[in-house]
């Protein structure tokens, strides 16, 4: 909510490309955030998904 609002689209790809630790990205994005106006509370979330299936992982484990 409060993060696209202040920072823009390409600076978060480029912030998450650029920085690998997914905590050291939301700090830096909470960052800019505030420093943009960050009026409003801003939290950020950062996934790491590697190319294995986890979600033919998942979905095999899940009762359909």
């Amino acid at each position: 909510d409060g993060l696209y609002r202040e920072v823009e689209d390409k600076t978060v790809i480029e912030t998450i490309f650029t920085i690998k630790d997914p905590q050291t990205i939301c700090d830096q994005l909470i960052t800019l955030a505030n420093k943009n106006g960050g009026a409003d509370n801003i939290t950020v979330i950062v996934a790491h998904f590697d190319k294995k299936s986890w979600y033919k992982r998942f979905f095999a484990k899940s009762p359909r």
